[in-house]
């Protein structure tokens, strides 16, 4: 399907506007924002039905949280895991490329921002949507906690369709490499947490 440059400049503008206001401001517009995501982001939306299989395969956990729970505390939970990811990342930083990247937690359509500063990564929750330039990561707050507790690495979330990346070629690849990375050293200590104890052994 072919579309002018009028359209897809209008509809550039709406999901800028849409993006101002997260699921957690107004969950009436989650539709809407997820809509015009699916535009800009082709198959993003594919995101979903991928973290609910995960999570019946018992490979990414269910939120269970209450509802009144989500609606007080949901933002700054969000929030917190986000900012788990960015420590992560932060410590396997080196001189390699460090793109600016953007996350979209597709639930309640939260944007933020991450982009080197320094020697660290500085982090911008509840952003108006990427910067130019910047790479899109498309993917669940539940993604994000398995990632962050060492359950999933970014290269298994990926071959899950748990995340989707966007961006140009290079930048896109740096930040993938970025992310596993990090990913890959807190999986290997998380495994290496939940190996047994070797067994004592008792002269006999």
């Amino acid at each position: 399907m072919r579309f002018s440059a009028l359209t897809i400049a209008a509809a550039l503008a709406a999901a800028s506007t849409a993006a101002m206001s997260c699921g957690y401001d107004d969950p009436a517009g989650v539709s809407t924002i997820r809509g015009m995501l699916n535009f800009i982001y082709p198959k993003s939306l594919y995101v979903i039905p991928a973290v609910l299989q995960a999570q019946a395969n018992n490979i990414i956990a269910r939120d269970d949280r209450p509802a009144a729970v989500k609606v007080l505390l949901g933002y700054q939970q969000a929030v917190a895991k986000l900012g788990l990811l960015r420590d992560r990342l932060a410590i396997v930083s080196d001189d390699r490329q460090k793109p600016a990247f953007a996350i979209i937690l597709i639930g309640p359509a939260l944007w933020t921002r991450f982009e080197p500063d320094g020697d660290g990564l500085a982090m911008m929750p509840h952003a108006e949507g990427p910067a130019r330039g910047d790479v899109v990561l498309v993917t669940e707050e539940s993604v994000i906690s398995a990632l962050v507790d060492g359950r999933l690495t970014a290269a298994s979330a990926a071959e899950l369709g748990l995340i989707r990346y966007y961006g140009a070629a290079e930048s896109l690849s740096a930040a993938q490499t970025w992310l596993e990375r990090a990913t890959q050293k807190t999986h290997a200590s998380a495994t290496r947490s939940l190996a047994p104890t070797p067994a004592e052994v008792v002269p006999q």
